[in-house]
């Protein structure tokens, strides 16, 4: 039979599991809804602020240059300022050129 000692003892001991149990999931909640969002939100700011930057830059460096070069290990894309107007013609004049190759190569395969 249990004495009163060692049913105090297990007493005890239920209380400091049932408590740090109780204190793990006070932590893992705090984590989840206060921690956690407020990291995620920091990140997505810094992210902002290096979008921004790199922005600001490759703005800076088109005034002071007139174009800018952005590459990786195979590509390089070239931003030059164009106004609406001249893309117009140029978008205009690219569509010209295929509507003229699609004739030729129809009238080359009727001639054959």
């Amino acid at each position: 039979m249990l004495t009163e000692r060692t049913k105090i003892k297990r007493t005890n001991l239920i209380i400091v599991a049932l408590v740090l149990i109780i204190l793990i999931l006070i932590i893992i909640i705090l984590y989840s809804f206060v921690i956690k969002p407020s990291i995620n939100g920091y990140l997505v700011k810094k992210q902002v602020e290096a979008k921004d930057a790199v922005l600001k830059t490759i703005l800076l460096q088109i005034q002071q240059q007139g174009f800018t070069q952005i590459s990786d290990s195979q590509t390089s894309i070239y931003l030059i300022p164009i106004s609406q107007e001249d893309l117009q013609t140029l978008l205009t004049n690219q569509q010209a050129q295929r509507n003229q190759q699609a004739i030729q190569q129809k009238q080359e395969t009727l001639a054959d």
